[in-house]
């Protein structure tokens, strides 16, 4: 796979969780809406019929932003793994240059 610098990778993550609390946030606005809909829905109340076809919209809404949740989850995996193997490239980088450089002062 393509090398992902640590830098990058942290923004990412970050971006990442900036989506995932807004999605959350708006999954419980969802979720109030929903509530509020399922008290207008009672049996005998003036807008059931339009209230019920609204609770289903929101119901989709929910859907859709759970299913992104776990799209954001499976990528903040990936990205976490992905600095994680870049920051083991980075410290065998280093831990080679260390040994090069006592190697050469051992020579002298």
């Amino acid at each position: 796979g393509e090398v992902l610098d640590i830098g990058g990778a942290r923004k990412e993550l970050a971006s990442l969780a900036a989506l995932r609390a807004a999605h959350v946030e708006v999954l419980d606005i969802v979720g109030r809406a929903q509530l509020d809909l399922a008290t207008l829905a009672a049996p005998g109340g003036l807008a059931a019929g339009a209230t019920r076809a609204l609770a289903a919209r929101y119901a989709a809404i929910e859907e859709e932003l759970e299913d992104n949740l776990q799209r954001i989850a499976r990528a903040e995996f990936s990205t976490s793994f992905s600095r994680l193997e870049a920051e083991a490239e980075a410290g065998k980088d280093e831990s080679a240059e260390a040994s090069r450089c006592a190697s050469a002062e051992a020579e002298e």
